[in-house]
């Protein structure tokens, strides 16, 4: 986890490095293995410094972009531990 902020009780919103398992993946082909625990919201491209809303499903995940997800608590933490 990069940064985290709090959306109330039991939500955060967060950075998260993207798995290496992730990279050259396709947005559709990691939000399929998200399984509704966490929704990518964003990608923040550190080289670039561009942030992409609502990402197309066919963009490529590489190893400057950082993903920014909202969920419950435990899954966002558990999505950034494990992928």
């Amino acid at each position: 986890v990069i940064d985290t902020a709090s959306l109330g009780e039991d939500f955060t919103v967060a950075e998260v490095a993207p798995a290496k398992e992730f990279l050259g993946k396709t947005v559709g082909e990691v939000s399929a293995k998200l399984k509704d625990r966490v929704s990518l919201v964003a990608i923040r491209d550190m080289l670039r410094d561009e942030v992409r809303f609502n990402p197309r499903l066919d963009a490529r995940l590489t190893d400057t972009d950082v993903l920014v997800v909202i969920g419950k608590d435990r899954d966002v933490h558990d999505f950034a531990a494990h992928g």
